[in-house]
């Protein structure tokens, strides 16, 4: 297994944070690694949920929600032959003002970590990405 995480603490309240986290359909209009994001259900962001998730250089992906919990944050997985790629988006309470939002990737399976390794790079700079794309995103909330 393996995991890459970027971290970011957000000067405002939980329900704002989750509220644009959990908005997937829309990640497109403020992180730049995400071109769309399709519901393959009818439900929302609820446990078992699918999405098809296109993002630059990669190749879409139908993803599934395996752990859902409101205003705390959600992990959902793809697979391909051999790999699983989990991705992680937490909230915690921060020491000072403010939350701190944890985005995590973990490759596991008889090829994850090896892909995983290939992608080390691209990995790292979109959590990072992410991360300060939420912060800025949920910070200019009215």
């Amino acid at each position: 297994m393996l995991t890459y995480e970027s971290k970011v603490t957000i000067a405002a309240p939980r329900n704002l944070i989750w509220a644009v986290i959990a908005d997937v359909e829309r990640w497109f209009e403020w992180t730049p690694t995400v071109v769309r994001i399709e519901p393959l259900d009818s439900a929302p962001l609820i446990l078992g949920a699918r999405f098809r998730v296109l993002q630059p250089r990669l190749r879409p992906a139908v993803w599934t929600v395996t752990d859902f919990r409101p205003a705390q944050g959600f992990v959902w997985e793809t697979r391909r032959p051999g790999t699983r790629v989990a991705a992680e988006h937490w909230i915690y309470a921060a020491t000072g003002d403010g939350f701190d939002v944890s985005l995590r990737a973990t490759f596991s399976g008889l090829f994850g970590v090896a892909i995983g390794t290939f992608m080390r790079g691209l990995t790292r700079s979109y959590l990072a990405q992410e991360a300060a794309a939420l912060k800025q995103r949920v910070e200019a909330a009215p």
